[in-house]
């Protein structure tokens, strides 16, 4: 039950519902190679059919400034595919959903 209300608060803010709305292709957790042979693992990147996209990194514990630039190394790669990126938030996971706009 926990599981299921932390789900539904996280799908249902107001700040990131855009990225659950069924109405662009979803990919989680889907590897990006990038042209140097680094390797990315976004949590979520939500692609609209005019090369649009959202990025939601999720975070359990203390805010922490190295996923600032984790973040950033993952809108540069998206952007290296031809997206441009819209909106990019860190949610932290908690006895209540946080949700970081960057």
């Amino acid at each position: 039950e926990i599981v299921t209300k932390t789900l539904q608060e996280i799908v249902n803010h107001p700040e990131i519902s855009v990225c659950f709305d069924g109405q662009n292709a979803v990919l989680n957790e889907q590897t990006i190679v990038q042209k140097h042979g680094k390797t990315l693992k976004p949590d979520r990147i939500v692609l609209t059919k005019d090369k649009e996209a959202y990025l939601l990194d999720y975070k359990t514990g203390a805010r922490n400034p190295k996923y600032l630039h984790q973040i950033q190394e993952y809108q540069n790669a998206v952007e290296d595919l031809g997206y441009k990126v819209l909106k990019r938030a860190l949610v932290y996971i908690g006895t209540e959903i946080d949700v970081v706009n960057l």
